[in-house]
């Protein structure tokens, strides 16, 4: 059984990603309540959409980063974050891990690849077999 509805803030400054980001997430069903590219304006959304959970590139525009903005967020609730980055290597897992994040997704990712951390993250049964052959790669 899918993951019930979820709402949920998209932080990516790439536009293309956040675009395919959103239609993976509303595949799954959940509901995309925020797009934003910076830091320091995921921080202002987040508080005023109040998402379930939180998809997190890194490296952002502006002068706040993923990990910035994830501590800020942490400091009223402990929204699960998922983070998104193409640099997987084991230095940036470990400062990972330090920065309290739920999960973590290595670009380039497959609807499958995003949906099995948001499953994790909700304790739920993974996503129907049909829907994991479809492959998306930024």
């Amino acid at each position: 059984m899918p993951t019930p509805q979820k709402k949920v803030l998209i932080v990516e400054d790439n536009l293309i990603l956040s675009l395919l980001e959103e239609r993976l997430l509303t595949k799954m069903g959940h509901k995309v309540v925020g797009k934003v590219t910076s830091g320091e304006k995921a921080v202002e959304i987040f508080r005023k959409v109040k998402p379930d959970f939180v998809i997190m590139d890194i490296s952002l525009s502006g002068k706040m980063d993923g990990f910035e903005a994830t501590n800020i967020m942490r400091e009223t609730t402990d929204v699960p974050v998922i983070f998104v980055s193409g640099n997987s290597d084991r230095y940036e897992k470990f400062c990972l891990k330090k920065e309290g994040f739920n999960e973590f997704v290595s670009k380039p990712f497959t609807y499958q690849d995003l949906a099995d951390p948001i499953n994790r993250i909700w304790k739920e049964e993974p996503v129907e077999k049909e829907e994991t052959e479809k492959q998306y790669h930024s």
